[in-house]
């Protein structure tokens, strides 16, 4: 019987190192990804292309209706990305902000 998971794959770096390290663990993988309105939405390309060529069923779900909770990040707005170590202060617009 082989486990079955769902990798959340944005397509970026890490994610695409967990889907991978899922696939070599014999795990069945499900892809999921969100369309959050991302300024990088290639990330979104390269995991469709990376799902397709690894025969992975994928999925990407739009919640850029739900801009307005997650405003203020580098990441969705043209605002200037900042550089640096990610503890520093100027770092927190690299982030989505998180609607508790």
């Amino acid at each position: 019987m082989t486990d079955t998971v769902v990798v959340i794959y944005s397509g970026g770096m890490d994610s695409f190192t967990l889907l991978h390290r899922a696939r070599a663990q014999g795990l069945r993988v499900y892809a999921l990804s969100f369309n959050y309105g991302q300024r990088h939405v290639r990330e979104l390309d390269v995991a469709h292309s990376v799902c397709a060529a690894l025969d992975i069923p994928h999925k990407v779900i739009d919640i850029r209706a739900m801009s307005e909770v997650m405003s203020g990040s580098a990441l969705t707005s043209d605002s200037d990305i900042p550089e640096g170590h990610y503890e520093e202060e100027n770092m927190k617009p690299r982030w989505c902000p998180t609607a508790i």
